[in-house]
Order: structure tokens, then C-alpha cells, then sequence
């Protein structure tokens, strides 16, 4: 309760905890933003708790250790899973929820590499109580309630290629990494990973098969919906330029990894990882314009 600060700092600093595991605030419930808290222990009634429990599993006990209240998804939270939204590129969330006008929940400094204001960064991911995003060198998951980091994973030069130039990057390469059914999926080089998404535990690779002619490819787009991944092998021979330039010698990469095209398509089943079939085009297939949807893809 408010007014006993002092003496739990004391105690806690006893213990050698206070300031490197823990800090304390003295303040009323009612001065607490919402969403932040992912345990509560209290002997009070879980309704004055309501409004500062995390969505997606933020925990209220008893001193006892007994479990009052475990908070669920919020009524109308929308998700966004793929680079455009989903893997039907709608641009939509399905978010009902969220109306103006906004404000900061939480703010955090990050060390994190990510692309200029002018690369055309992939987006970042949200996805049950969770924010992922991929930056030049690694991925961060954070909680989306509170910042608190849950993982990183070490990815050297996982999004170098979209630092090649302005006004292209994400826009035309596209997914370099997706989530469904509670897995995230990073590719790089000829495999895809598979995490969990919750935890950052690595679960399964995937390899890209070979062209038809036996060479080796590199996996450009990714999206995975209803049990299957769909990815395709990039165009190495088509090279978009920037609309600004060929990059510089002192801040960008030259373009000659900025592809944007797949000129081979195919899908593995998730559960199985088995390659289920492959399809070559007369050409090549514009990135961003891949869609899944109803069973097809598009």
C-alpha cells in the first residue's frame, strides 16, 4: 500500500536485489498506466486490478500463490502478422478496438540496428501481446504492453540488402519473416527458421529447394497461412535500382543484392517440413504481388 516505499526498499536492498532486480514506486492503483503489470500479487479483489493487467496471460495471486485471475486477449484486438498486414497483403488488422485519440504507453531506448527513415524497413510484427521487429542484424521481441524484452536472436546481415539504396527495401523484397500459429518464421540465405514466438526457442528449419537445373538459390518471400509456408527462390538476374541512386560508398551497399522478384515458387508443410510442390514460371514473379488467401495463392 502507499507510504510503505521506504521500508521495502530497505528490505530489498538487505537482500542485495533493489536497483539490479528491482525497483519500487509508491503510488496508488489509480496512478499506474494501463496494461503494464504481468503479475499482481494482492489479498485484494481482482476488480480494482482490471485495468493495469496485461492482455494475453498478465497473472493476478494471492500471497498464497493462488492464481484469482489470468487476463485473456482484448475484445476487438487485431494482429498484424506478415510485412502488409497478413498474407493476403490487405494493409487491415482487423483491430476494432483502438480509436483516437492516441497516446504513449510506454517508451524505452533501444540499441538495436535498424534501417534509416529512408530504407523502407519491413514492418514490424504484432502478435498476441507481443512486438517483433527485425532489424539489420537481429530480431527483438518485446511485450507490447510494457517494452520489457522478452528474447533477441543474432541474425548478422539478415537485413542488409534492404540498406542498398532508398524508397525500395521492404516495399519490394518483402516478408523476410512472418508469424502464425504461434511460431515465427525468419529467412535468410536458402532456410527459413522456425521459432517460438513466445520464447525465441528455435523449432525447425526449412531448406529452399534447388532450382530445377540442381543450383542453389536464396529465399526471398515468405508468408504462411493454414499450415503452409509459401517461399520462393529471388531472381539473382533482376536487380531494381533505387529511386535516388545506386546507394554510396560510405553509408549504403552497392544494389546488386536488391532483389525483388522470385523466380521460383514453392510450399512446405508446416507440421511434416515436407516440400508439398514447386512451380517455375516463364519469367519471374513480383514480391508484392503474392497473396494468400482461401486456400489459394494468388
Amino acid at each position: 500500500s502507499k507510504g510503505d516505499g521506504d521500508s521495502v526498499r530497505r528490505n530489498l536492498d538487505a537482500a542485495g536485489i533493489y536497483g539490479v532486480r528491482c525497483a519500487v514506486l509508491d503510488a496508488e492503483i489509480e496512478d499506474l498506466p494501463d496494461y503494464f503489470a504481468n503479475l499482481i500479487i494482492s489479498q485484494e479483489e481482482p476488480e480494482r486490478f482490471g485495468r493495469v493487467l496485461r492482455p494475453f496471460g498478465g497473472t493476478l495471486c494471492k500471497p498464497s500463490g493462488v492464481v484469482v485471475q489470468r487476463r485473456g486477449a482484448l475484445e476487438g484486438a487485431g494482429e498484424w502478422t506478415h510485412n502488409y498486414g497478413n498474407p493476403g497483403n490487405t494493409l487491415y488488422s482487423g483491430d476494432t478496438l483502438v480509436k483516437g485519440p492516441l497516446g504513449m504507453l510506454w517508451y524505452d531506448d533501444e540499441n538495436q540496428r535498424t534501417i534509416d527513415r529512408h530504407g523502407k524497413h519491413p514492418a514490424p510484427l504484432a502478435y498476441r501481446g507481443m512486438l517483433l521487429r527485425l532489424g539489420i542484424h537481429s530480431l527483438v521481441a518485446r511485450d507490447a504492453y510494457n517494452g520489457v524484452i522478452h528474447y533477441e536472436i543474432p541474425l548478422p546481415g539478415v537485413l542488409e540488402a534492404y540498406m542498398e539504396g532508398t524508397q525500395v527495401g521492404g516495399a519490394h523484397i518483402g516478408n523476410p519473416y512472418c508469424v502464425a500459429d504461434d511460431v515465427l518464421y525468419i529467412r535468410m540465405d536458402d532456410w527459413c527458421r522456425a521459432y517460438n514466438v513466445y520464447t525465441g526457442e528455435e523449432l525447425k528449419t526449412f531448406r529452399a529447394p534447388a532450382m530445377p537445373g540442381g543450383q542453389k538459390g536464396r529465399w526471398g518471400h515468405l508468408a504462411c497461412k493454414d499450415g503452409v509456408i509459401i517461399g520462393g527462390l529471388m531472381n539473382e538476374d533482376y536487380v531494381i535500382r533505387a529511386n535516388h541512386g545506386n546507394g554510396g560508398p560510405q553509408n549504403q551497399k552497392p544494389m546488386e543484392d536488391h532483389l525483388t522478384e522470385t523466380k521460383y515458387l514453392f510450399a512446405f508443410d508446416v507440421k511434416s517440413g515436407e516440400l508439398i510442390w514447386s512451380y517455375q514460371p516463364e519469367q519471374s514473379i513480383r514480391n508484392n504481388t503474392l497473396a494468400m488467401g482461401d486456400g489459394m495463392v494468388y
